[in-house]
């Protein structure tokens, strides 16, 4: 999931720096907007956001984070935001701590009425207000696997949670412990370049007597036909019982993903045309199914010296809804890109520009 203020590197490359927003939501209208980053020095940095939309909604958010010691740093925001299924554009504040120190990461943090965005089925999702009172995260480093090129770690996370699926209010105590897998060899199937991963969770409702236990597996390919780059990748998820809350209610699904993309022969030689083109393809899981196509995502990318941007349109064909938006990011840092209008295909915690 990008947040707008997961634009970082300005911290010692660009300083106050103000980037515009544009974007389209089928639910929103179009979405005109500034956000950027303001340098408080040894204070801290102080984050903004703001967009206005065309059907009178106005979406805000603000971060603030100091670093106490190396490794470990407090922060606290605000998120004005709007909720589709409940048609509400509320605040929703959250606060905590952040730690990281060789490879272990760790989070304490409390929410109150976060947007969280749970995928039912591919291309179909729930907004919902979630409460964190508060709930705690620990993840261990990556560990490598010699044998098979892959790296693995586990993680904790223990908290106290509220959502707004019922009227009785009722808080929930959760324990949930896992493990993930990720693949990425350095070997390759003749001209095809495997890459898969693997993820369990089991979640302990403590206080409704109820456990939900998740497997998530995908494994795909990268190859190249001619000028024509091709990625082939199947996501399958089991989900046994569940839970008493519906933000985190998991359901099972497969989902068969491909990508095709080829260079444009437009522009002068120090700059780059690309396009590729999405498809989300979903399998029925029972007889109430359809096998149908989710998702269709179509990309066009610039790419001039140190600087690329990403022009989107996303039609999820599931949900009747589309999205257009923007992507910048500078080449030596692709890890901080900046989501002029960002989607949420394949996250369940949604920041809705």
């Amino acid at each position: 999931m990008t947040y707008p203020f997961d634009y970082i590197i300005t911290q010692k490359k660009q300083k106050d720096t103000i980037f515009p927003i544009f974007r389209y939501d089928s639910d929103k209208g179009m979405g005109f907007g500034l956000r950027g980053p303001i340098d408080l020095g040894e204070y801290g940095q102080l984050d903004l956001a703001g967009v206005w939309w065309t059907n009178d909604i106005v979406e805000a958010k603000f971060r603030y984070e100091y670093e106490i010691t190396n490794g470990l740093s407090l922060f606290g925001d605000t998120k004005r935001l709007y909720n589709k299924d409940l048609e509400d554009t509320i605040w929703r504040p959250s606060w905590g701590l952040n730690y990281s120190n060789n490879g272990w990461s760790a989070k304490l943090w409390w929410a109150q009425r976060e947007l969280v965005t749970t995928e039912m089925k591919p291309g179909i999702t729930h907004d919902h207000n979630v409460w964190r009172d508060p709930e705690f995260q620990l993840y261990t480093p990556w560990f490598k696997d010699g044998v098979t090129g892959g790296k693995f770690r586990a993680f904790g996370i223990w908290g106290r949670y509220q959502d707004n699926s019922g009227t009785n209010a009722q808080w929930y105590d959760r324990s949930a412990y896992g493990a993930e897998y990720d693949g990425q060899p350095s070997w390759s199937l003749g001209f095809l370049k495997p890459f898969y991963g693997a993820r369990y969770t089991y979640f302990d409702y403590t206080n409704a007597d109820r456990t939900q236990d998740v497997t998530d597996l995908w494994f795909g390919f990268n190859y190249k036909i001619g000028t024509f780059d091709f990625n082939s990748y199947f996501f399958r998820r089991w989900a046994h019982d569940g839970s008493p809350m519906s933000w985190d209610d998991y359901s099972e699904n497969k989902v068969l993903y491909q990508t095709i993309g080829f260079p444009l022969p437009i522009g002068a030689s120090w700059e780059k045309w690309y396009f590729s083109v999405t498809g989300a393809y979903s399998f029925a899981i029972n007889e109430y199914d359809d096998n149908e196509l989710s998702s269709l995502r179509y990309t066009l990318t610039y790419d001039k010296h140190c600087m690329t941007w990403q022009l989107w349109y996303l039609d999820n064909r599931a949900d009747e809804e589309t999205k257009i938006g923007l992507t910048f990011f500078i080449n030596a840092y692709p890890e901080y890109k900046l989501e002029l209008g960002s989607d949420s295909m394949a996250s369940d915690n949604k920041d809705s520009f």
